[in-house]
């Protein structure tokens, strides 16, 4: 089935910071709430004039059909998300969407546990997926491992509470939980109950490093992954180029765009470098 995207432009309904540094934007736009699923994202833009040049992409973390808004988790990294700090209640920003491939929820059908995993803000996506995992596989056990730099940076825990999932927690500082990679410890808590977990799906996403440990942690345990990959991107429609991947292909090895084959990719196709 074509994906169908809009553009549109949305109007700010809550804007919180969660940190010193990321926030939680709510955007009305009833076309794009409808459409998006997890792992797919938008692009946005708020500024006026030339620069910064290119629209910014962001996946959601929740989005309400019965209000038409969809809501970011999104962290300062530059001028572009600075602006965005700025927008208040009742601002417009224009938004194109939803883009790309998202999670296979239906290859998920035959696992008896999910097993999710999330790098900072790639909590995000993975607080999105795991609501509709739940919605469609009620009775499935669900674990959802949570990684962030420190404590305060672990995010969106009480919208995992709600799903009735286990939360397991990393931090880089181990000031909570874990002390290292979240995918680490993923590893060590799954070959402690290796039994439980041979018939599973694990999604996850995060920034480089963890996607890059997680891929060897899956395949180590033997688990089917889908990995969302974070990535700048430039047109965010496949066109440039711009954020091609290495994947593994048949008997080949060949590139892939992450803004239109993906963002979500099967682990084991992936070559990350």
């Amino acid at each position: 089935m074509a994906h169908v995207s809009f553009s549109a432009h949305a109007r700010v309904t809550a804007h919180i910071a969660v940190s010193d540094t990321s926030y939680l934007l709510t955007l009305e736009a009833p076309s794009v709430a409808r459409a998006i699923t997890p792992g797919q994202f938008i692009l946005l833009r708020c500024w006026e004039g030339v620069m910064p040049l290119l629209n910014r992409p962001f996946g959601a973390c929740r989005k309400d059909i019965a209000r038409g808004t969809f809501t970011i988790l999104y962290k300062v990294r530059g001028p572009a998300t600075r602006l965005m700090t700025r927008l208040t209640k009742g601002d417009r920003v224009a938004v194109t969407g939803p883009l790309g491939k998202g999670f296979d929820l239906a290859a998920a059908r035959d696992a008896e546990t999910l097993l999710l995993c999330a790098g900072g803000i790639g909590v995000g996506p993975i607080a999105f997926l795991s609501r509709q995992l739940r919605a469609k596989y009620p009775s499935k056990d669900m674990a959802v491992f949570c990684g962030a730099r420190t404590k305060k940076e672990l995010f969106l825990q009480k919208d995992l509470e709600k799903i009735g999932a286990k939360i397991i927690v990393a931090t880089d500082d181990g000031s909570r939980g874990y002390k290292g990679l979240i995918s680490d410890c993923m590893l060590g808590w799954c070959k402690d109950r290796k039994n439980k977990f041979s018939s599973s799906m694990a999604f996850a996403c995060g920034p480089r490093l963890m996607s890059k440990s997680f891929i060897t942690v899956s395949d180590a345990l033997g688990v089917p992954a889908q990995l969302l990959l974070e990535e700048h991107f430039a047109c965010g429609v496949g066109a440039c180029y711009g954020c091609a991947v290495k994947v593994k292909r048949a008997h080949a090895v060949e590139y892939a765009r992450i803004c239109h084959d993906g963002p979500v990719f099967w682990a084991d196709t992936l070559i990350l470098e």
